[in-house]
């Protein structure tokens, strides 16, 4: 037989034609076992399905202790003991995925907690990178690791029951809902506000941050009151406004993250400690990030300007414009110019392809950069 195409010709024989109709026989039989062990399987799990999903759960529950006793034998956590009382007691606690990061790295710093049902409400004030998230995040964390029977970061844990654990941190919008990072705030706040029980753990990370000055701190001062008068729950709010630090309340507790000043240099302790700040150092921060020194130093006389005054509006911008000539200490200029050479020469290195350079020009730039480091 024989088949005329526009640029060949095919031939079949009777032979070929068999050939194909067996292939053509043994694929449609290979799906049609294939389906009928699949199915005779089928039937098999269904007539055992209880007995394998005990099994399985039995085989999970397994897993999961055996991993929180190799975890807690590990990193060394602690049993913790639940109470009925409004309480978390906390000795050297750390966070339980940042000290896992850090391992090799710098040791975490270790903190307490201390609440009770006299004083459930810490305000935590303190500079930005002082840790005030790690410190809240690793208390809700112990504590709903200690709720689903695992062992702790602590040296010891005392936790009452808790309900409920609701959280207010970070900064996010939902632009297919037309919801800005402030109304996705209060959203989430407002949640809080209406569910929360006096056997639940609050943490709030500077709330109000998204609109107005004054609008944020007095929404977080009605809150942080709100909390106080009805709620009573235990709470950790951390915040920027140190106008909320004069609340004056019996179960309410002043803390702070610890820092040193060497003249121009914050060190960040990380420690927590009983008083409350009186500086977040946000230009401090601007300006290790790599801010421009023209605009830290701009930063600093408006500062200084808008401290000296009760009050700042439009009006009196243009006296406090005025004072852009004015000097720093000669030791925070130098100390700023070094800072702004190293992010100088922080930004020629990362220029480098060292994939596209010949040993000679990589000996050229070493020397380079020496100079740099040397002037």
């Amino acid at each position: 037989e024989s088949q005329n195409l526009n640029s060949a010709k095919r031939y079949k024989t009777n032979k070929l034609i068999e050939l194909e109709r067996d292939i053509n026989d043994a694929e449609d039989n290979l799906l049609a076992f294939e389906q009928e062990i699949f199915d005779e399987i089928a039937l098999r799990v269904v007539k055992y399905s209880v007995i394998i999903k005990k099994i399985a759960e039995f085989f999970a529950y397994i897993d999961v202790i055996a991993n929180f006793a190799y975890l807690a034998r590990k990193n060394e956590y602690v049993r913790p003991i639940l109470t009925n009382n409004k309480e978390i007691i906390l000795e050297c606690a750390r966070h339980p995925v940042v000290e896992h990061y850090m391992r090799g790295i710098e040791a975490f710093t270790k903190n307490s907690v201390k609440i009770n049902s006299e004083k459930y409400f810490c305000l935590i004030t303190g500079p930005n990178m002082a840790g005030k998230s790690t410190y809240l995040r690793q208390t809700a964390l112990i504590v709903l690791m200690s709720h689903i029977g695992s062992f702790v970061p602590a040296s010891k844990a005392i936790i009452g029951i808790t309900d409920k654990i609701f959280c207010r941190i970070g900064a996010s919008d939902n632009i297919s809902k037309g919801e800005s990072t402030f109304l996705v705030e209060m959203n989430e706040t407002a949640n809080i506000l209406r569910n929360a029980t006096q056997n639940s753990l609050i943490i709030m990370d500077e709330v109000g941050r998204g609109t107005s000055t004054n609008d944020g701190l007095a929404i977080a001062y009605s809150i942080v009151e709100y909390i106080l008068k009805h709620i009573k729950a235990r709470s950790l709010f951390a915040t920027h406004f140190h106008e909320l630090s004069a609340i004056n309340h019996d179960s309410f507790v002043n803390l702070s993250m610890k820092i040193e000043q060497q003249g121009d240099e914050l060190i960040f302790l990380r420690e927590v400690e009983e008083k409350p700040s009186l500086n977040s150092y946000g230009i401090y921060v601007a300006q290790i990030a790599g801010i421009p020194l023209e605009v830290v130093k701009r930063a600093n006389i408006i500062l200084k300007s808008l401290t000296s005054r009760e009050h700042f509006c439009v009006s009196n911008f243009a006296t406090i414009t005025s004072v852009i000539d004015e000097k720093l200490p000669e030791k925070s200029l130098n100390y700023k110019s070094e800072l702004n050479a190293y992010f100088e020469l922080q930004n020629f290195i990362s220029q480098i392809n060292i994939n596209s350079i010949t040993p000679f020009q990589a000996m050229n730039l070493l020397n380079e950069i020496i100079l740099k480091i040397k002037t």
